[in-house]
């Protein structure tokens, strides 16, 4: 074999190897297009554009794609779904009022903007209640609220509480479960 001969041969591999590189590169980014268009989308036509891009113009079929292709993947668009459903649900459990849906303190009894009663005082254990529970979860009281409060509790507007009532009026009077003013009064004098 002569020193032409064996540079020939040399050439040959080399080509037969670039070639070889080159066909893989294709297929790989074929097959990685493919999986990616798949994890972004649902739509047939998309996926086979996408892939046929790749296939037919190869290195620069490849770079059109990824500057073509949808912006996220599916599983995404169903996570950031998902935490803004979960969002609007915590916001939704929020302690609202029923009158003018403004936020509430949990323990709040009246809503201290338009004095729609939100809670009532169980009357058998005197504790705070929601007004459309059935029954109390602290004693167990079968009819914690009342149907007419349960009624009112589950009513758009509420029960708004004339401000002509707070005037003189004892917290221990309205609900049971409260110790009023001059009670907690006496109860701190007699202390010292």
């Amino acid at each position: 074999m002569t020193d032409a001969q064996t540079w020939v041969n040399l050439l040959g591999l080399a080509g037969i190897l670039v070639v070889a590189y080159l066909v893989t590169m294709w297929a790989v980014m074929a097959f990685w297009t493919y999986r990616d268009i798949t994890a972004r989308s649902t739509d047939q036509l998309e996926r086979i554009f996408g892939v046929a891009l790749v296939a037919l113009f190869s290195a620069p079929g490849f770079l059109l794609y990824l500057a073509l292709r949808p912006p996220e993947k599916i599983a995404d668009v169903l996570t950031r779904q998902v935490e803004s459903e979960a969002l609007i649900q915590d916001i939704a459990q929020q302690d609202v009022c029923p009158g003018c849906r403004r936020a509430l303190r949990e323990d709040f009894v009246l809503c201290p903007y338009c004095r729609v009663a939100v809670q009532t005082s169980c009357q058998d254990c005197s504790r705070v209640v929601r007004l459309s529970w059935v029954l109390c979860p602290y004693c167990g009281a079968d009819g914690a609220a009342t149907p007419a409060q349960r009624a009112v509790g589950s009513a758009a507007s509420g029960v708004r509480v004339p401000p002509a009532t707070w005037e003189g009026l004892e917290p221990a009077s309205a609900f049971p479960g409260f110790a009023s003013a001059s009670a907690r009064g006496d109860a701190l004098s007699n202390a010292h």
